[in-house]
């Protein structure tokens, strides 16, 4: 796949990422924890979370598994989309459904750390921001929701007698 901008190829994060045999293995916990629970967890997105949330641990110094509801709308619109780019790697259309799954996961096996928003909060931010049901779900467009039915009630006033 191409984009717009660039006649350079992108690739799936798995082609191209290179992720930490500790974070190999959190991507296999995620994903049987996600087949388990019937949750949507796409390998490609949770790689592209894994790499760039280790990016950002590096680089910012903070503890990997500290989410915080501020984190969550610039990880996904932001540092996740960057970093694809830089990196020359398509960003996986379900980024937000697999990190809620991915969210998901690290709170019910309790990754989060201290100094992390508790594990509802960070679901409903990314609900917020990426625009997904309560179930983390993508929400369906307005476009696909069965048109209301609109009834106009016609009130003429009594005739004066």
């Amino acid at each position: 796949m191409t984009s717009e901008t660039s006649t350079t190829s992108l690739a799936p994060a798995r082609r191209r990422a290179v992720l930490s045999r500790e974070l190999r293995r959190e991507r296999c916990e995620a994903a049987r924890w996600a087949l388990a629970s019937g949750r949507p967890l796409n390998l490609d997105a949770v790689t592209v979370i894994l790499a760039v949330r280790s990016f950002e641990s590096v680089g910012e110094g903070k503890p990997f598994h500290r989410w915080t509801t501020h984190d969550i709308t610039s990880f996904v619109w932001g540092s996740a989309v960057g970093w694809c780019g830089a990196n020359g790697i398509e960003v996986p259309a379900d980024l937000a459904e697999s990190m809620w799954s991915y969210l998901a996961f690290v709170g019910a096996t309790d990754r989060l750390v201290s100094g992390s928003s508790p594990p509802g909060d960070l679901l409903d931010a990314l609900g917020e921001a990426a625009g997904l049901t309560r179930a983390g779900r993508r929400s369906r467009s307005r476009r696909a929701q069965p048109a209301a039915e609109v009834r106009i009630l016609r009130h003429d006033p009594e005739p004066a007698s």
